[in-house]
């Protein structure tokens, strides 16, 4: 069976740092964070690119950046550095009450995850010197370190398995950025990728808990993979010349957005992958994108091809 890609042009001018796919009441958003005024700050928008709203407002130099949704659409996690260091916050989705969690002005913290339940966030920090993989309450409170690991080794990018048994995580212990997975209290840690020549980062599981999409450079350029929750059958989906990369699924799981430079600026696409049904896109207008012959991948089930489209840009 082959599987395509089809990929929508969303909007331009992004930092398209912690994209994520969720839901918003009334309806499924895309976050992202854009420095279109100047600086970082954190921006929502329909899954089509319409309708972006603003949620964060600092002046420079304070960014805020790798924002995160929790699965019930009500709680964003994200980065900022008003405090003139990174901190983690918290707000809700409609951008009211933005609290700082982490509050700790001698470390840097940054790459929140929710669980699925709302209740914990994983985040890395460098409060120990390197940096670990911790675990907070999400009103900042129990804060547990589960990586233990010594310099220049780093732990960074977690990301909870929807049923919140499991963690995945960047890890650098040879060099090279390699995804690992662990239990959520820090057990087990296992090797997924096994990439040893080439780095790779930013796990995103899907909605089920089946697939793991992750970023690679190992064909010569950042690329959007997918693999098994096992680290089997892993397969570039985006396949083009440019950097794409920070992937994450929608919440039916037939979609996965991700940040890309393929126009010379860094943007959100999203794209259908798998073969999988989904809606109808919307009526957009067409044009073809170049592919570039890549290398072959050590583990390939079935060829793959990508098929790419696009809609107006939103400036």
């Amino acid at each position: 069976m082959r599987q395509s890609v089809t990929l929508a042009i969303l909007c331009c001018g992004l930092i398209g740092v912690g994209c994520w796919f969720g839901p918003i009441d009334p309806g499924v958003k895309i976050g992202f964070t854009s420095d279109r005024d100047g600086n970082e700050e954190i921006f929502i928008m329909n899954p089509d690119g319409s309708k972006q709203q603003q949620l964060t407002s600092t002046a420079a130099p304070s960014d805020e950046f790798m924002p995160t949704l929790s699965a019930d659409g009500l709680w964003i996690a994200f980065v900022s550095t008003r405090n003139l260091n990174e901190e983690i916050y918290l707000m809700y989705s409609n951008g009211a009450n933005q609290t700082n969690l982490t509050n700790l002005s001698t470390a840097e913290d940054r790459h929140p995850a929710f669980s699925h339940d709302a209740k914990k966030i994983a985040f890395s920090s460098n409060r120990d010197g390197n940096y670990e993989i911790y675990v907070m309450n999400r009103d900042g409170s129990g804060v547990t370190q589960l990586t233990q690991t010594s310099a220049p080794v780093g732990n960074w990018s977690p990301a909870f398995s929807p049923d919140g048994t499991q963690i995945a995580f960047v890890t650098d212990p040879n060099g090279d950025n390699e995804i690992y997975i662990m239990d959520a209290n820090g057990k087990n840690q296992t090797n997924l990728t096994n990439a040893p020549s080439s780095n790779e980062s930013h796990p995103s599981f899907s909605p089920d808990g089946s697939r793991i999409a992750f970023d690679s450079d190992r064909d010569g350029n950042d690329e959007v993979y997918i693999m098994d929750h096992t680290g089997a059958n892993q397969t570039n989906l985006t396949k083009h010349a440019a950097d794409d990369d920070h992937p994450a699924f929608s919440p039916n799981g037939n979609r996965i957005a991700f940040r890309t430079d393929r126009d010379n600026q860094d943007e959100i696409y999203h794209g259908r992958h798998g073969g999988q049904p989904d809606q109808p896109d919307p009526p957009r207008r067409h044009r073809s994108l170049s592919r570039v012959p890549r290398l072959a991948l050590t583990r390939r089930p079935r060829a793959h091809s990508m098929k790419a489209t696009s809609v107006t840009s939103l400036r």
